[in-house]
């Protein structure tokens, strides 16, 4: 899991760092820089596809890469966009983007590890450290790197063996493996950080692609940034995977008229899906999903979104609350932060619904908010809210309660 993340110079942030738990909510005014948070982690994980499709595919607003930049300052414009990440096993990666601002000048990225940590893993890695020499040994010909190991030929670590072994890898490893893992860490990502990273993306679901089966508009798949290929996902999980589709059943029933639906092979007429609700008399039959309300599709789409292994470790949300009764939203984000310790999620979550708060525990260090404000230059800040105890002869205050008052920040104050 990622703990930390240091971001510089991308749109309105000048420098900001995230320290993160496993479900981070983030509140603050419109304009104040939510979004830009989701993209710049979005943007910084887009190491080797940093073109403009790619970049839309993964949900961000493409622009020029000039506004790319923090744009408050003429010079930052010719500075370069930092990202820098820290994992669960203290290991730090820093992908740098530079650009020359010029008409369709392509950016350049370049990645370093401090893989001080990673080194001591693999010499203490026992069994597993032959292996990863192998490979490593295989990289460094393939990539023409290490012309001393290159003329050892392909029989070195079938000979050195037990404490040999041992003994001649500690030796050469700060000179040889540094740079290995320096000059091909992109290709070696999944040792470091697996594929969290990687497949990071911002989802803002809308109702028209949630509702569609397909779509001629390219997406990332099992599930596009607007909910493309849900019914698809969904339909694939109740043939294939039965345990997470029951799942996402029983916590469809938070839609209280939700009573069963039924899938069929039938792909001609468009009803696969049919929808029972609970207040129908038996014998009418049910209805086409596609007439089901937009709040049912946005359940069912968080709800798989957490649930599937197809489906990243790593992600955002940029505005769950739209469209959810309040009441639904607490509720909700309750499920979801339990479906995200189960299944190994990481999420990053923007919100301007007091409810979505209630939903969160505060003595959960896993459970995070973080209130999104400008400071007197105009660049993005976060300030983390931590649990307090009300004080003597205080009752306690519901987060929804503080915010609107204005307690925890994130409200406007020109007016």
């Amino acid at each position: 899991m990622i703990k930390k993340i240091e971001i510089e110079n991308f749109k309105s942030i000048d420098k900001l760092e995230l320290d993160l738990g496993r479900f981070n909510v983030f509140i603050g005014e419109n304009g104040c820089g939510k979004t830009n948070i989701l993209e710049a982690v979005a943007f910084g994980s887009s190491y080797g596809n940093v073109d403009d499709v790619s970049l839309g595919l993964k949900g961000i607003r493409v622009s020029d890469p000039i506004t790319f930049k923090s744009g408050f300052q003429l010079a930052s414009a010719n500075r370069n966009i930092d990202f820098t990440l820290h994992d669960d096993r203290d290991n730090i990666i820093t992908f740098t983007y530079s650009n020359s601002n010029e008409p369709y000048s392509k950016w350049k990225s370049k990645l370093s590890v401090n893989h001080e940590n990673e080194i001591n893993n693999i010499l203490s890695s026992g069994d597993t450290m032959h292996n990863i020499s192998q490979n490593i040994l295989s990289k460094i010909k393939e990539e023409k790197l290490g012309n001393k190991l290159f003329e050892l030929g392909d029989d070195l670590v079938p000979r050195l063996k037990g404490n040999e072994f041992n003994e001649w890898f500690i030796d050469e490893s700060e000179n040889l493996l540094g740079d290995v893992v320096s000059s091909i860490s992109a290709k070696y990502l999944n040792i470091i950080l697996g594929t969290s990273l990687q497949k990071f993306m911002i989802y803002a679901p809308e109702n028209y692609f949630l509702r569609n089966y397909s779509t001629d508009t390219p997406y990332l798949q099992p599930l596009g940034t607007k909910g493309e290929g849900l019914l698809k996902l969904f339909k694939f999980l109740k043939k294939e995977i039965t345990v997470e589709y029951k799942e996402i059943i029983e916590h469809l029933h938070l839609i209280d008229w939700f009573s069963k639906i039924e899938i069929s092979d039938d792909n001609i007429s468009g009803n696969e899906f049919k929808l029972t609700d609970a207040y129908m008399e038996e014998g009418i039959g049910g209805f086409d999903i596609r007439n089901a309300n937009e709040g049912f599709f946005l359940l069912l789409f968080y709800i798989t979104l957490f649930v599937s292994d197809y489906t990243p470790k790593f992600f955002a949300i940029d505005n769950i609350d739209t469209a959810l009764n309040p009441k639904l939203c607490t509720k909700l984000i309750e499920i979801l932060i339990e479906l995200a310790k189960k299944h190994d999620k990481q999420v990053l979550i923007t919100t301007q619904n007091p409810a979505i708060l209630d939903g969160i525990n505060l003595n959960d260090d896993e459970q995070r908010l973080m209130v999104v404000s400008r400071n007197n230059d105009g660049y993005t800040r976060v300030k983390r809210i931590e649990k307090k105890e009300p004080l003597p002869g205080e009752k306690s205050m519901k987060l929804s309660e503080q915010f609107l008052r204005g307690y925890i920040g994130g409200l406007p104050k020109n007016f």
